[in-house]
Parts: C-alpha cells; structure tokens; sequence
C-alpha cells in the first residue's frame, strides 16, 4: 500500500512539475504577449486601470509558475511548491469555469502561443491539476523539506539561481525579442502560405432550421423536410448554427492597407527577392531616437536592393510624422492586435526571402547596414539551421537535470536533516 500510495504521489508531482514548467516557461519566454492576453481579461473584467501593471504581472506569474514546476520536479521546498500549486488553482478553477460558460476571452492563455486550448478543455485540464495537487497536499508529505546539514548556503544559492532563471527568459525577451516564438509570423515561416487554406481543407458545416406555421400551429423543419411545395405553411423565421469548425489558415487577419484603401499585403508577400517590413503598431508611442533609427534605416536600405515599407496602426494623422521626417518607403495601415503578434517591439523589424520570415530584431538590435550586403540569403539561411531555439530548449533541460543529480548527491552523502 506505501508503495502505491509512493507512486501515485511521484506521478501527481511530475504531471504538475512539467505542467508548470511548461506553461511558465512558453509565457515566460515572451512576456508581451502574457501582458495583451492580461489586459484581454482587465477589459472583460472592467479592470482597464490595471494596463500599466500587465508586463510586470504576465512576467511575475510566468516566473512563478516555472519556479513552482521546477521545485516540484527537483523535490525542493515542497510546502512552498505545493501550496503554490493550489493557490494557482484556487484562482484559475473558478476563473475557468467562467470562461468556459460566459466566453468573455475565447483563449485562456494558458499555455501562450505554443498551445491553444478551447475554454472547457482549459476548465478540464485544471481539474485534473487539481485533483494531483489534492493528492500531494494529503498527509504531512508537503511539509518535509530537504536540508543540507552543511555548506547550507550552497542549498540558499541553488533557490537564488531557480529564481533568477524564472525571471531571466522574460527579462531577456522585454530587452531583445523572445528566445523561441510560437507564433505563424516566427523566422522560417511563409507568411503568404500561412495565410491560405488548402483546396482539401474542411469547410465550415452549418444546419439551418425553419420555423413554419399552419392552422395557428408553429413547427420546426430542416433543410430536408420543410414544405416548400405546400402552399398552406407559411414561413415564420429561420435560425442558421454552427454544426461543425472547418480549417482556419495559422494567419487570417493580416493586411497592409494603402491611403487609398486597397490591401497591399498579397502583392508584398508573394513577389520575389528580399524584402523589409518595419513594425510600429504605435507611432505615439516612439521615442526620437526610434524616429531617427528609422530615418537612417529607410536611407541605408535603398542601397542594398531590399524592398522595404512600413506598417503601423495608428492614423494617417501620426502618419505625418514620419513624412515630416522625411522618410519616403511606402506607409500602410494594419490591425494594432495583428501588428503586435507579428513582433514583440515598437519598432521591430523583419526580414523576408521570397515571403518566407528570414530575420527578426528590435530596431536597437538590427545588425549594420553592411550585414545585408552580399549573399544574404546563405546567410540567413545558415542563421536559420543554427538551431538556436532547440540550444535553448537543451540547456535549458540539461541545467535541471545537473541541478536534480547534485541535489540527490547531496541528500545521499548525507548532508540534509530534516525540517
């Protein structure tokens, strides 16, 4: 019997050690996103004087969770790990379910970009969650921690590092760009192909009720069996559902809309060679020396032979900044929600081969003028299969695994006693 009871309790500590870590480390890697998801549920929830606290809430709570996760998989400071387990879900098991039957937010953000869930499978999820943190929580197994009988000071510098580690992928992301994006305008991706559905793909399935009356009696028909030849019913109403969700492209809402309001964006994506795309969501919100970088940029580039424009959602009058400026590429207008998902900057910059996403950066990071002259596209491409998301995603994993084989050999050279 201990020895089941061993097991379930070790399955119900990884099942919410990877969850967490998981979940925090995709949301912590790109803490804007967690904050327009948070400021999704501020205006839902009538709490938009909150906005200004949603970077620093979206990389506090992905931080914790990762740290969590992490405590719960090395077996460290378990009354610390389980309790936070059942605080998160003592707030996100109501939450959810109210999702789930209002849908005032359609995704959760549970697990940022890299996962979408709808909000029921989210409300189920959790409740699985929970049922594993009931069982760590059970007897006085939480309360044990393991101390180092010497050198605990050692034990103390490992919590510091989880901490800082929890911290450090969001810190990075809010001073650079994320260290693994998730999203369909990611570098490789083929913006354009993203874009359609293919011929096979399954449509949308709707069904159609009417409702016809005869002798002061309603009744309800369907497609198939309303009396349309039978001059004695007549029609009172119709009501069209949703039976079942067809294929919907990665990308649906991009566009780049030109003063005189045609759609750029199909001509951009789909000629050849390489092209630039300067990201600004809000031009209010720039500083000059984000002015003056794009200045210099939109004068260097026409040296190269890359086709460059600029897309922002903010109105033709901000627009005239820019112009004021004198600077000449072509100005278009797109969604503020689509610009943002495109680059977590303002400004950022991408560049594209043929459509397809060679390059991201944050105007401070772009590379000089010299970096694309010459054979870019090898040397985007050698860029590319560097696998730098992957040398993350393994250090990463082989840093917990380090830290888990020198706990343990702590704990069997004997230095840990008990709380």
């Amino acid at each position: 019997m201990k020895l089941l009871v061993f097991v379930i309790r070790q399955i119900c500590r990884f099942l919410l050690g990877a969850t967490f870590i998981f979940s925090g480390f995709v949301k912590g890697v790109d803490p804007m996103g967690g904050a327009y998801k948070l400021q999704d549920y501020f205006a839902a929830f009538g709490f938009d004087w909150l906005n200004t606290l949603a970077v620093p809430l979206a990389i506090a709570l992905a931080a914790a969770e990762l740290l969590i996760g992490v405590l719960l998989v090395l077996d460290e400071l378990r009354p610390i790990a389980v309790w936070g387990v059942l605080a998160f879900m003592a707030v996100f098991i109501p939450l959810t379910l109210y999702l789930a039957i209002a849908n005032p937010v359609s995704d959760c953000g549970c697990f940022g970009d890299a996962v979408k869930l709808s909000n029921w499978a989210t409300f189920g999820k959790n409740v699985v969650l929970l049922g594993a943190a009931v069982v760590l929580v059970l007897g006085r197994w939480w309360r044990h921690i393991h101390w180092f009988a010497r050198h605990r000071w050692v034990q103390y510098a490992v919590w510091g590092l989880l901490v800082v580690l929890a911290v450090l992928p969001g810190l990075y992301a809010l001073r650079h760009l994320p260290l693994i994006d998730f999203r369909p305008y990611r570098v490789g991706a083929n913006i354009w192909q993203n874009m359609q559905a293919p011929a096979d793909a399954p449509k949308d399935e709707f069904a159609t009720t009417f409702v016809y009356e005869k002798d002061g009696v309603q009744k309800n028909f369907t497609e198939a069996d309303y009396p349309w030849d039978d001059s004695t019913w007549h029609y009172v109403s119709s009501n069209t559902i949703l039976v079942k969700k067809g294929y919907e492209p990665p990308i649906r809402e991009f566009s780049l809309t030109d003063s005189e309001g045609v759609d750029q964006a199909p001509a951009f994506l789909q000629r050849t060679g390489d092209k630039m795309l300067v990201v600004a969501h809000m031009l209010e919100n720039l500083q000059e020396k984000d002015l003056q970088d794009i200045k210099n940029l939109d004068g260097w580039v026409r040296t190269t032979g890359i086709e460059l424009v600029f897309a922002t959602a903010s109105l033709p009058e901000s627009q005239g900044l820019l112009r004021a400026r004198g600077i000449a590429m072509p100005i278009y207008t797109g969604d503020e929600r689509v610009l943002k998902t495109v680059i977590r900057s303002n400004p950022g910059v991408l560049l594209m081969h043929d459509g397809v996403v060679t390059g991201k950066w944050r105007m401070r990071d772009l590379p000089e003028a010299s970096y694309f002259k010459g054979d870019l596209l090898a040397r985007q491409i050698t860029e590319l299969t560097s696998g730098a998301a992957l040398f993350w995603a393994r250090s990463i994993l082989v840093g917990l695994v380090a830290l888990g084989l020198f706990l343990t050999y702590a704990r069997r050279r004997g230095e840990e006693g008990k709380a």
